[in-house]
């Protein structure tokens, strides 16, 4: 990846990264170590991005991906999820009918990773089943399975 481009999507993008980050994690400091982490990855793997999709949509993957691996490293290495120190406040989460917050996160945090992209895009996001199926390249019903599913847990 040649340098100017890299310094343009670092311009373009490098505040949502963040913020994506920022959303998941819910620390400024694991946030910044989010964003370094995925702009490395683009540095490396930019070259072999394939243009299927936006590049927004495949930086966006990254941070997702890594803020998530972030959790699950820390959960491993904790063996119990410190949920308060990620925890978002209501009014600002999209969480809907949820109460528990706490338990939102550990059940999500359990997830597999397409499950957890879409429980988070429904819930936090808000983005509806068909965009997140758009989203993410998958059926409308697939998402709707993996909600229910989740749903289902929460139970």
């Amino acid at each position: 990846m040649d340098e100017e481009k890299f310094k343009s999507y670092y311009q373009q993008f490098g505040h949502l990264v963040f913020k994506r980050a920022r959303a998941i994690v819910s620390n400024d400091e694991d946030a910044q170590d989010i964003v370094q982490t995925v702009f490395f990855r683009i540095w490396k793997y930019g070259d072999k991005f394939k243009r299927k999709s936006e590049i927004f949509t495949w930086i966006y993957r990254i941070t997702t991906n890594c803020s998530f691996d972030l959790l699950r490293q820390r959960a491993k290495h904790s063996h119990t999820v410190q949920l308060e120190d990620r925890s978002v406040p209501a009014s600002e989460s999209g969480i809907k009918n949820i109460e528990d917050r706490d338990l939102f996160l550990k059940m999500v945090s359990q997830l597999d990773r397409k499950a957890q992209h879409i429980v988070y895009l429904y819930y936090i996001e808000s983005f509806t089943q068909q965009e997140i199926a758009v989203f993410l390249n998958i059926s409308r019903k697939t998402v709707g399975k993996k909600l229910k599913k989740f749903q289902q847990k929460l139970r």
